[in-house]
């Protein structure tokens, strides 16, 4: 019995992030798949929020150094599981 490999979707993603602008900064903003993380104005909490609202969605631990440093929204779905 095999598992299948987690694929994790933009749209999760961008679902993740928008979540955590809401209920942490409580901002409802456009964020799509091409927003700058730069443009966000994260903070360590607010990443870590994403990560959980991810891994929750998921059910699965992602490996924070499975990817570069994002640069756009569109880029944490190349995040790997553990």
């Amino acid at each position: 019995m095999s598992v299948s490999p987690v694929e994790i979707k933009v749209e999760d993603v961008v679902a993740a992030v928008q979540s955590v602008m809401r209920s942490r900064r409580g901002r409802q903003e456009e964020i799509t798949a091409d927003t700058q993380i730069e443009d966000l104005q994260l903070n360590s909490l607010d990443v870590a929020e994403i990560f959980l609202e991810i891994e929750e969605s998921l059910e699965c631990e992602l490996d924070p150094h499975s990817m570069p440093e994002p640069v756009v929204v569109g880029d944490l779905a190349k995040l790997q599981p553990l």
